[in-house]
């Protein structure tokens, strides 16, 4: 089995799926859970850290416009 996973489509081809407020709730929701899991023992996996990472900028971006 391979553990390779697709690439994930761009933002700028695609329109959200979900609405800005469900976006900020899952963001909220995954914060929650990394900073629940990087105090165990158990490392985060990379994948997970790039969502977080693709949430915080995005973030950023909408905070300053």
């Amino acid at each position: 089995m391979s553990s390779k996973r697709p690439p994930m489509p761009s933002r700028e081809a695609h329109s959200p799926r979900l609405s800005r407020s469900v976006q900020a709730e899952l963001g909220r929701r995954l914060r929650h859970f990394y900073d629940t899991a990087k105090n165990e023992d158990e490392p985060v996996p990379a994948r997970f850290a790039e969502i977080i990472d693709r949430l915080d900028r995005a973030a950023v971006r909408e905070s300053k416009a």
